[in-house]
Formats: structure tokens, sequence, C-alpha cells
């Protein structure tokens, strides 16, 4: 089986962060890379990562550079077959990992699958 590995570039969004990391932790499918590029947060991110941290878990942090370095430079790190770029708002669906990486298994000439979402907030009047 294909291994996948998913990037979660961030960036003072520790509150986010730690949603979209549980939910890569509750997939269906092993994530089996899971990597927390940190932007140069100043809002206790990496205390975040460090609660959660695990075996497939891998916590990088650099100078703040924007999302386009922080993607660039996880992507050195990656070792899995698929790559998954995940936001760090981002809560998944457990079986979201199964069905994109099943899409590329069952027919690896394709080369991309993507999903959709659906928008919710966040406020006084709940989710």
């Amino acid at each position: 089986m294909s291994t996948v590995t998913a990037i979660v570039p961030t960036y003072n969004r520790k509150e986010y962060l730690l949603e979209t990391l549980e939910s890569l932790f509750a997939q269906t499918r092993r994530v089996n890379q899971i990597i927390v590029w940190d932007d140069g947060s100043t809002d206790g991110t990496d205390k975040v990562v460090n609660s959660l941290m695990n075996s497939n878990l891998v916590y990088h942090r650099a100078s703040n550079a924007g999302k386009s370095s922080a993607l660039n430079l996880a992507m050195r790190c990656a070792t899995g077959d698929y790559i998954w770029i995940c936001d760090d708002d981002d809560i998944l669906l457990p079986h979201a990992a199964q069905t994109l990486a099943g899409m590329l298994d069952a027919d690896p000439a394709i080369g991309v699958a993507g999903g959709c979402y659906s928008r919710f907030s966040n406020g006084p009047a709940g989710r």
C-alpha cells in the first residue's frame, strides 16, 4: 500500500492547528508522516504540536517566509508516495485519506486527487 505524507504549513493559528492534527490522527487510512511546518509563529504553536508528538508527526520551525516557502521546504522532508497538503484550519473527515489515496491507488495514471469542502464559522452562534 502506498504511503501518505500530510504537510501542514502554519503561522500563528495554534487553536485551529490542534483540530487539524486531531483530524489527521483520526483517519481510517493511516497518514504515515505528518509534517507541520511552522513559519515563524509567536503564539505557542510549538507547545501545541509538542503536546501531540508521536511517531508519525514531524515539527519544523523556520523564520517567517510565507506559505509557499513553508511548503517548498516541507516537501524536502516528505517521505510518502503521496503528498497531501492540508491547511492549518482544515478539519478532515475520517475517510478523507482513504478516499483520496484510494483513487490514486486504483489508477496511478491520474496523478492527482482532490476533494471538496464545506465552509463553516466558529463564532458566538457556534459552528
